[in-house]
Order: C-alpha cells, then structure tokens, then sequence
C-alpha cells in the first residue's frame, strides 16, 4: 500500500504541547517522531509489510524544527531522510509555505498530487480541512474525525493511561 502524509508541522507542535502540558505539566518530553509515524501509518489503515509511506511536513518559512520531536530540524534531520521498520518504508520530505499561498491551499495542492502519484491513501494532520482537495482522511483533534490526533501523539510522547 502506498500512503501519503501530509503534516502541518505547527498543528502537530501545537497539539503535542498541549498534551504535554496536561499530562506531564513538570516534565519538557520530546516524542518520538518515527513511533508516532508509525502510529499514525496504523491508524489509518496500514497493515505492517512492503509499505510505502511519503511525509511531507508542511511549515512556515520561519519555522526551522518541530519543538516537541525527535528528530527534529527540517534541513538537516528530515528533508530528503527516510527509515524502514515493521511498518513500511517512510520517506521525509519538507516544504516551507510561502507568502504567497496559504496553508490551506499548500494543503489541498499536495493531495492533489498525492493523487497523480497513485497513493492509495492520504491523511492529513491539520487542523484546517483543505478546499478542493480530492479524497483524504483529515487527522485532527475533533471526535467527529475519521481517527483523532491525540492517541498516537500521546503513544510518541510515552504517555500511558
């Protein structure tokens, strides 16, 4: 199966902050890009096997790393980089959003894409719902979602029950 993820790296920093701070409010931890990857991959459907899953964090200009991640910097640990595990075979990929499109639009146009690439699936992680982007499964942190974010970022952060 071929999976495509399309990231808003502030949204994903922002909910991992959020449930940092509720759950571990004494503690600064950093989770585990590569476990929450995964987490996500199973979530949306991926059986463990000959994966292939395409990452792509979207980001400002101005924003060089996620905050709460490990690894972390777009540049130097993400851009280009890829890993294999149980799962599938993850490649990372990057783009900063520039003044002239909006996050949203970035968005829709690379589902579109993902499209054209034949992906059998894409997720979104975001909290915006792209206009005019072809079928995908948007990953937020509203119950109404087809899976809600919270889970595997708490799973990458070690957060038990």
């Amino acid at each position: 199966m071929k999976l495509a993820l399309l990231i808003d790296a502030a949204y994903l920093d922002e909910v991992a902050r959020n449930l940092a701070a509720h759950f571990q409010p004494d503690a600064a931890p950093t989770a585990d890009l590569c476990r929450w990857l995964d987490c996500v991959a199973l979530d949306a459907g991926l059986l463990p096997g000959q994966n292939e899953v395409q990452v792509i964090f979207i980001h400002a200009q101005e924003q060089e790393r996620l905050a709460h991640f490990q690894p972390a910097c777009f540049a130097e640990e993400l851009d280009g980089k890829a890993f294999n595990d149980n799962i599938a075979e993850f490649t990372l990929q990057s783009i900063a959003v520039e003044p002239i499109v909006s996050l949203q639009q970035m968005l829709a146009d690379c589902c579109e894409l993902m499209v054209e690439q034949h992906c059998d699936k894409t997720v979104i992680v975001s909290a915006l719902s792209p206009e005019g982007a072809p079928d995908h499964i948007l990953c937020n942190m509203q119950p109404t979602a087809p899976f809600v974010l919270g889970f595997s970022v708490m799973a990458a952060l070690g957060i038990q029950a």
